[in-house]
């Protein structure tokens, strides 16, 4: 191709086209040819997240015009797929299931999940659905193999299933965690800047961790929330310089 002038040099475009897939978090590109060099094939495979999102959007544009049936077996299909298992595709399939009363496909889906931190969404889901259904043993049960630590919204939202099932002190247990690491989260901007104003606000909303902090520590809740309630009050009472 260079001879043809149909390439400006040999074996540049290779190494650039790793390198930008890599940095778009995208798989690994395959090249094909056969032994007599007879053609050049590359394919580059689309971001999951791209293609989980042409998966739900299918699955709306079936779901909307009356093909439920359709719309699950297009979610159904995708999740069998090993590069396709994405939160927002398994949560749109627990919903599916449990609007159509599968309770038991959606629970099996709760036993499939490869990592629970990342579906926590899909948990709490299932676990408001058998509490709707009165199960609460069991969407109990599936609340209990939450991580204590969670992203924001999924830990608001494993708050609020929480107390609807009666386990006040866990759901106050952990909106509590949470706001307290919101607040140490803020300082972050302050940390470095010379304006007293900035100094104590940072201490004022360190000082409000601290509270949220050891009133997480004297609740009921897992051994667990409580380890890390402690590791997050250490660090705040060592930003406020307090004695060893």
């Amino acid at each position: 191709m260079k001879e043809l002038r149909l390439a400006e040099a040999r074996g540049t475009g290779i190494p650039k086209i790793r390198r930008s897939m890599l940095e778009n978090g995208s798989p690994v590109p395959t090249f094909d040819f056969d032994e007599a060099r007879s053609y050049f094939r590359v394919v580059l495979p689309a971001h999951p997240e791209y293609v989980a999102l042409s998966v739900l959007r299918t699955y709306a544009y079936k779901h909307a015009t009356g093909d439920v049936v359709g719309a699950l077996q297009a979610l159904e299909s995708a999740w069998k797929d090993p590069n396709l298992k994405s939160p927002a595709i398994a949560v749109a399939l627990a919903r599916g299931w449990i609007e159509r009363g599968e309770l038991e496909r959606a629970k099996q889906l709760a036993d499939e999940l490869p990592d629970i931190s990342r579906y926590a969404r899909v948990i709490t889901t299932l676990a408001d659905a058998l509490f709707e259904a009165r199960d609460t043993m069991a969407a109990q049960s599936l609340l209990d193999r939450l991580p204590a630590l969670m992203a924001g919204q999924d830990a608001v939202d494993a708050a609020i299933t929480e107390r609807r099932l009666g386990r006040q002190d866990r759901a106050h247990a952990r909106s509590l965690h949470e706001f307290a690491q919101t607040k140490m989260a803020l300082t972050g901007r302050l940390n470095n800047s010379p304006k007293r104003a900035d100094q104590e606000v940072r201490r004022r909303l360190l000082n409000e961790a601290s509270e949220f902090l050891e009133r997480v520590l004297q609740m009921e809740a897992p051994a667990t929330r409580h380890a890390w309630a402690a590791l997050d009050l250490a660090k705040v009472l060592r930003w406020l310089n307090r004695p060893p």
